[in-house]
């Protein structure tokens, strides 16, 4: 490994930790952006030598959806603009950086590609106990207000999704460890997270993790570490019942979603106007419910149907479909299984979240385009 290869790898997972450590202050996060577009020159030379990466078909199609949500820019209507026709190229040429970066460190160098994904399993784990203990202190276990993270990861969605990442990261490292101690240590990394996430009262991320624990259970063939860990759970709840009273957070869990049928049915309508193409991927999407304004579509479907059309759902879904295909097809290497995985995670939990893909670093890079990148260096 070159110094160069080093300083670049070192570059990466300093982005991929900047998700869970750095405050939430866009001007400063952007300083994390650069630190992946200033050093990918570096390894170009050995990108172009080996070009397996480039030719993948998941590439081609993530090439083809941006091209077009990028030329679907040019027929929004004029007083409907919400921000510069610029943004769409450079979103996506920042998204397509980083996909290339992670498939190349996790293909040329595997053994510093998992000792990243280690220390943001820990770092990461660390941090929800953190914010967990805080809101504890601040609130007392208050459910009616919702725990949210302590740095960057603070909104409860997003956040929430972020740390289901490492909560999937640490389950599958669970499972294929012998170590007592590092079952401890993956153990205590699963609860946490997915303490965090039951707190975030964020049903979309809880559900998708749910469903993407059940397809990993299914494909493993083995309940056994899950069946611990919940009886583990299950004695910490019955113990903690003394003085903690857990119903308050099933009624927030369980509350109504008047306002989410609402939303996907006026994004429904819209859509039916433009069909095909869509209203383009600068229309503003402000709609008001109960006397406020919701800025998106609460569904990356019916989003994309709105900004792209049936053309901008189709290569959406071309993307993500042959992305699951090629993951789950090289599935007995864990990192493609981690990838199917989270890939149906995020497919699961954007059914209730989120407006577009294409966006500057947030968390859904981290739950979304980070599986995609390393599905680039699968086999056909």
């Amino acid at each position: 490994m070159t110094q160069l290869s080093k300083f670049y790898i070192w570059t990466v997972g300093l982005f991929l930790l900047g998700f869970f450590i750095t405050l939430n202050d866009d001007n400063l996060y952007h300083l994390f952006i650069f630190s992946v577009l200033i050093p990918f020159p570096l390894i170009v030379k050995d990108l172009w030598s080996n070009t397996s990466i480039l030719n993948h078909p998941v590439l081609y199609w993530m090439l083809a959806f941006f091209l077009y949500m990028a030329i679907a820019s040019l027929w929004t209507p004029v007083d409907q603009i919400a921000f510069g026709f610029d943004k769409q190229f450079s979103r996506a040429f920042y998204i397509l950086v980083f996909c290339i970066g992670i498939a190349y460190i996790s293909e040329r160098h595997p053994i510093a590609f998992e000792r990243i994904l280690t220390v943001l399993i820990f770092a990461a784990s660390l941090v929800a106990l953190a914010s967990i203990l805080y809101w504890a202190y601040q609130y007392g276990f208050d459910f009616s207000k919702r725990l949210t993270g302590i740095t960057r990861a603070e909104h409860s969605i997003q956040g929430a999704a972020a740390f289901a990442v490492i909560y999937l990261m640490a389950l599958m490292r669970l499972y294929r460890t012998k170590s007592f101690w590092k079952i401890l240590a993956y153990g205590f990394a699963v609860l946490i997270c997915l303490s965090f996430i039951i707190l975030a009262q964020t049903r979309g991320v809880l559900i998708a993790a749910a469903a993407s624990t059940l397809v990993f259970l299914l494909i493993k063939r083995d309940f056994k570490p899950v069946l611990i860990l919940m009886l583990l759970a299950a004695g910490f709840l019955l113990i903690s019942s003394f003085w903690i009273d857990w119903s308050h957070l099933l009624e927030r869990l369980t509350r109504g979603m008047h306002e989410r049928p609402l939303i996907w049915q006026y994004v429904w309508h819209e859509f039916l106007n433009h069909p095909w193409f869509g209203n383009g991927t600068l229309h503003d999407t402000e709609i008001k419910i109960n006397g406020r304004s919701v800025f998106h579509a609460h569904n990356i479907y019916l989003a994309t149907l709105f900004h792209g059309g049936i053309v901008g759902l189709a290569l959406y879904l071309a993307m993500v479909g042959s992305a699951l295909y090629y993951a789950y097809k090289n599935s007995t290497e864990e990192k493609y299984l981690f990838a199917f995985i989270t890939i149906i995670f995020a497919s699961v939990a954007m059914l209730s979240d989120i407006g577009k893909v294409v966006l500057s670093p947030t968390d859904l890079w981290l739950y979304f385009w980070f599986p995609l990148g390393l599905v680039l260096t699968s086999k056909g």
